[in-house]
Order: C-alpha cells, then structure tokens, then sequence
C-alpha cells in the first residue's frame, strides 16, 4: 500500500527524529535541576510533571514543555539556595499555587521567552523584590503580552518621554495594567484624547524582564527605587513620572500621604517629646497609585479602613500633602494620646511657625470638625463601619 501524504510526514524513527530536533541535548542540559525538582517534588504534585517533561519527553509536546521548563528553571537561577528560601517564605498551600501558576502558564506559553521571564519574576518574588500579587499580575500580563512588543514598553520607560505608540498598544499594556489610563482631559477646554501614564507595575516589570538596563537619566536603572509620579507647582500632574530622588533634585512636586490616629474619644495620638499629632508614615504615593491606596497600606497594620480629611499644597516644600485619619484607641511607642485643646495649646506657643505648623493646625480643626463640629454623623458612619479593637 502507497504512503499517504500524512505518512510521508511521520517519523520512521522516533529516537533519530529526537535526535535531530536536540531532545538528548536538552535532557542532558536539565540534569543539573533534577536534585532540586525532586526535592520539592516529594511534596508539591505539580513538581513531577516538570520533572517528566526534562528527565524523558514521551512525544513532541513533551519536547516543548521540557524546553520551556528548561527556559523558566535557567532564567530563574533555580539552586539549593533559593529553594530553601522559597520553602521558609511560603506555606505547603502558598508553594502550590504558585509552582501551579508556574506550571499552567508556561505550558500555555506560545514562546520560549514567556518561560524565560517567568523564571526571572518568580527569582524576584523569592528574593522579595515583587509582592505575592505583583507576582501574579506579572504572570498574567507574561501570559496574554505580545512578546514582540517588549521593546517598545522598554523604551516607553526609559525616562525620555518622547515615544509613541500605536493608540492599540498604548491600550493593550493598559489592560495587563503594565501603563495606566488617564481619560481626565478628555472633555475639558484644551483636552484631547486619553493619557497613558507610567506606572509601579510596569516599572518594576521592565527592571526585572531586562535585568534593571540603564534608563536616560543618569544612575538610574529602570526598576529599581520607586517610580513617583511628578507633579508641577500648582499640584497638576505633569504627566511625567520618575524616581522620587530626581523630582526632588529638579524641584518638582509629588504627592505624600500622612496617617493621624484618633481615639474613640476625639484624642490625637501625639509625638511625646513635641506634644504635635504623631505621623504614621509619611508614604509617598508611588506611579499609578491613588493617595486612598497609599493610605490605606499605612492603615493595614491597625486593620481598619482610613478616612480622608484634608489635602494640602505645601508652600516650603514641592509635596501634596494628603492626610488621612484612622480611628484606633491604643498607643504606640514615644507617643501619647491628646486632647484638641491640649494640642491647640501646642500649637499656639510654637513662636514662629512654619508651613508645616500651619498644616498640623489645618489637620487638627479638621479632626475636630469630624469628632465635635458639623461633621460628627459622618465620624460616626465611619466608627460604626469600622468596629473598635
């Protein structure tokens, strides 16, 4: 019987056909992460199809897989080391859900790359440089990104601010929240259409895919420090956003969030030695970050939700000020519980006051107007949905 076209194209022999194609090669490349895969895969499931896939591939989408899974374990620098420190960092169920997210993305990977920077995020997760949930957010956008386009998202935070893109690629690194959306001047007199602002995500992303490459401004490397977003005189953001450092060094403006205790009672909790409301932070709000957001990662360690009361342009120093209360009945270290009175008493034998003195003051009759004045049923609505500790 004559072979078929489709005969025609199978293998006579499938271990000359492995051979060709660098099966042994990669096999034999893979050896040197068995002891570690095998480890963990004593206790983690998802561990013994990785290491089927490198040990010995059955048939072609084996050979894929392997070769993706060599891809994430090189650039992932997969040693003893960093196994020991995933295992102390990470609960059994917390170790599971990611090697499955590992496993799950790199088989859907239509690139070797894709494999490759997973590896590189998963070595920045386990050395602390990126959050469980920037891990996952990072993973995602690996997954569904066009590799081809990472050139262009490089360039885009470079710092030169002068590239531009296709108003599609602008939206499609939008969506895997690697830039953000800004649609505040559309409408306005003068606006136009959509801006696409830099964000933390993306920064920190770039940093690890390209290994931290040198940005335009001098000494700084894209990915490391925090991305800020910079703000002009008037407290307009200028569209621009750069390592808190250069704002500082060029005499633009940023935005800092401040977090005020207050006690059921009405009482400040105040710095000891100045007698003036303690500020817990001050956090900086990083790129693509709401002030609300800043605040609220200050407030988590008393686990309850931060209300706003005041923002405030500062005249002596180029910050935005954002200042949030937090109702919480306990001290801490070097501080003190206070009365409004006791405090405005404070305030007004300070004999030259600054911009600062002059925003603590602003903050206080705010405080005082939410716990005493007009605007007690709204500290009220806050207390009741924020149960005392």
């Amino acid at each position: 019987m004559p072979k078929t076209d489709d005969d025609s194209l199978a293998p006579v022999d499938l271990a000359q056909e492995y051979a060709e194609i660098g099966a042994d090669k990669l096999v034999e490349a893979s050896k040197q992460y068995l002891p570690i895969l095998n480890d963990l895969g004593s206790e983690i499931p998802y561990i013994k199809t990785l290491i089927a896939t490198i040990k010995a591939p059955r048939n072609i989408s084996d050979f894929i897989l392997g070769k993706k899974v060599h891809a994430f374990l090189y650039s992932s620098h997969l040693d003893q080391r960093k196994l020991d420190s995933f295992k102390r960092k990470f609960s059994k169920a917390k170790q599971e859900r990611l090697w499955e997210q590992v496993l799950f993305a790199i088989n859907a990977h239509d690139d070797k790359r894709k494999s490759e920077i997973i590896g590189k995020l998963f070595t920045a997760l386990v050395d602390e440089e990126i959050s469980e949930n920037e891990f996952f957010t990072m993973v995602h956008a690996t997954n569904s990104l066009n590799i081809h386009t990472l050139d262009e998202l490089k360039n885009l935070y470079s710092l030169s601010f002068n590239t531009s893109l296709s108003a599609s690629l602008y939206y499609s690194f939008a969506t895997l929240g690697l830039i953000d959306i800004d649609n505040s001047s559309i409408g306005t007199i003068g606006g136009g259409g959509p801006r696409y602002p830099l964000n933390q995500t993306g920064w920190k992303y770039v940093g690890i895919v390209f290994d931290y490459p040198s940005s335009i401004l001098k000494g700084i490397k894209i990915g490391k420090e925090e991305l800020v977003t910079e703000f002009n005189k008037e407290g307009r953001p200028t569209g621009k956003s750069f390592p808190l450092k250069h704002i500082q060094s060029t005499g633009e403006g940023y935005r800092e969030v401040d977090l005020f205790i207050v006690s059921n009672d009405g009482k400040i909790l105040c710095d000891s030695k100045h007698k003036l409301p303690y500020i817990v932070g001050p956090k900086v709000v990083i790129a693509g970050e709401t002030p609300e957001k800043a605040a609220q990662k200050i407030s988590a360690q008393f686990k309850k939700e931060p209300l706003p009361i005041v923002t405030r342009n500062m005249e002596d120093a180029p910050i935005q000020r954002w200042a949030y209360v937090v109702n919480y009945n306990d001290q801490l270290d070097g501080t003190q519980l206070r009365s409004l009175a006791d405090i405005n008493v404070s305030i007004s034998e300070i004999p030259q006051k600054t911009d600062y003195h002059r925003y603590i003051n602003q903050v206080v009759e705010q405080i005082q107007r939410h716990t005493s004045g007009e605007l007690t049923e709204h500290w009220n609505n806050y207390l009741s949905s924020n149960p005392k500790r």
